[in-house]
């Protein structure tokens, strides 16, 4: 019986993801088994995967568990650089092969590594083949600061929002300039998600939408025309259209970023008060729970603090009493007029965040030609970076501002209530309300009251003679 043999295809980037290119490897490395006689016992594949780097190719090492346990006699690739490409990987399967016995054969002849002339040109082809992957690397590092320079997008595959060449996919940017809104306006990620699922709104791939993706979506410089190279900005113009402003988008970040907000997970929350409303014993805030089973054995849900139960109140009461009062509320609130000063003032940090720009580039440019010294050089990076990081804070909370919840449309108010879209309805009583207070209930009190929850309101055209907030 022939020599049992293994075929190992490999590909390092399969475009079309056909597997096309491991395919004919594979046809080609058959027929050389077939003119040598040998028994193709297993066809191992790694589409896709590169071997130039450390990262470990699953196919690759079922082919070494294969020789290690003697179940094969010879090893079949199309060329040697589809089983190694770097010198360490080599002394490897060197050492291996001298323990098993094993042959490596490619479809341009076989190669002994039993030998010294046969371990000499396995180590030739192998320096050929490390410094084609260094030659390569170089080339796609020169073309694609090219590109940057240029400012034209260069997409390996089609982003949510975007064409590849560019132009806007009107099914999806228009969502995802929305989406910008209503994250500054206070919904949540989980919910912009759940919303375009139902609404059959998929990503570039076909799949539907999760909290993770989404937020990754939303976090992307190209949905503001930002270019980047290597994770930074370049202050580079880009060639295509933003779908949001730049202040937007920075808001949004700075927004989605904060520390305080939950990271852990962005589920949906079951009670519409839950987080908001606070405990006026202990300062907790509110969390949901369910209370004890009544003579009936029924339960409802309640509210309660986080810190200790100091009080407890039924949810659906709470819900409903806090929506009443903000509906009786609402025709006391105006239409905010535009900030023309913060208008202004976007205008003048727009030009001045350019000017600090361009005094970067002279820097960098001064020290190429050696008219400033390397001290110089990150003295003057690093005050230009603070200053940017102040502007750019600065335009993220003007555009945060102006993207806001209208308090004086009641229809809108009513529309949310009426369809219960909880984060929306938590934005507005988060606008209208400045606290939610539990207070401590009387005794022996089977049912709540008004007085037991106390709502200070957000008024900013009526006011005490103080000047601060009414409570009711």
């Amino acid at each position: 019986m022939g020599k049992r043999a293994v075929i190992y295809a490999r590909i390092s980037l399969d475009a079309t993801g056909e597997g096309l290119g491991v395919a004919r490897q594979e046809q080609a490395c058959r027929e050389l088994c077939e003119q040598r006689g040998w028994q193709v016992t297993a066809v191992i594949v790694d589409n896709s995967v590169s071997a130039s780097t450390r990262k470990v190719r699953p196919g690759w090492r079922q082919v070494l568990d294969l020789i290690t346990s003697g179940a094969v006699d010879v090893v079949v690739a199309w060329q040697v650089d589809r089983m190694y490409r770097n010198l360490r990987d080599l002394e490897d399967l060197v050492d291996l092969t001298e323990r098993t016995g094993v042959t490596l054969a490619t479809v341009s002849g076989e190669l002994d590594l039993s030998t010294p002339n046969g371990r000499f040109l396995a180590r030739i082809l192998g320096s050929a083949a490390r410094q084609e992957v260094e030659i390569k690397s170089a080339r796609q590092k020169a073309a694609q600061h090219q590109r940057v320079q240029t400012g034209r997008p260069w997409w390996t595959v089609r982003p949510f929002g975007f064409e590849r060449n560019g132009d806007h996919r009107q099914s999806e940017a228009e969502p995802l300039r929305q989406a910008y809104a209503d994250v500054l306006t206070g919904q949540s990620v989980y919910s912009i998600a759940a919303r375009w699922n139902a609404a059959g709104i998929l990503t570039p791939k076909g799949n539907r939408w999760r909290s993770s993706n989404l937020r990754h979506v939303l976090m992307c410089e190209r949905n503001a025309a930002i270019l980047t190279y290597n994770g930074a900005e370049t202050g580079n113009p880009a060639t295509w259209e933003p779908i949001v402003p730049e202040d937007v988008y920075r808001a949004t970040v700075r927004h989605l970023s904060e520390p305080s907000r939950n990271t852990g997970g962005g589920g949906r929350r079951k009670g519409l008060l839950v987080g908001v409303a606070t405990c006026s014993r202990c300062g907790g805030k509110a969390s949901q729970g369910w209370s004890k089973q009544n003579q009936a054995g029924e339960r409802y849900r309640i509210y309660t603090c986080r810190e200790g139960r100091c009080i407890t109140i039924p949810a659906d009461w709470l819900d409903s009493y806090v929506l009443r009062r903000l509906i009786n509320q609402a025709d006391q609130w105006n239409v905010q007029p535009v900030d023309q000063e913060a208008e202004q003032e976007s205008t003048q940090l727009r030009v001045e965040e350019s000017a600090v720009l361009a005094r970067k580039q002279s820097l960098a440019e001064l020290f190429v030609a050696g008219t400033v010294d390397q001290a110089a050089l990150a003295a003057g990076t690093a005050a230009a970076d603070s200053r940017l990081t102040e502007i750019r804070d600065r335009l993220a909370e003007i555009a945060t501002a102006r993207v806001g919840v209208d308090l004086s449309d009641i229809e809108s108010v009513w529309e949310a209530i009426d369809q219960m879209e909880t984060e929306r309805v938590r934005t507005i009583i988060e606008t209208a309300c400045e606290s939610i207070r539990l207070m401590p209930r009387r005794k022996g009190a089977r049912l709540p009251r008004g007085e037991d929850v106390q709502l200070t309101w957000r008024m900013p055209q009526t006011e005490t003679r103080e000047g601060s907030p009414v409570v009711a």
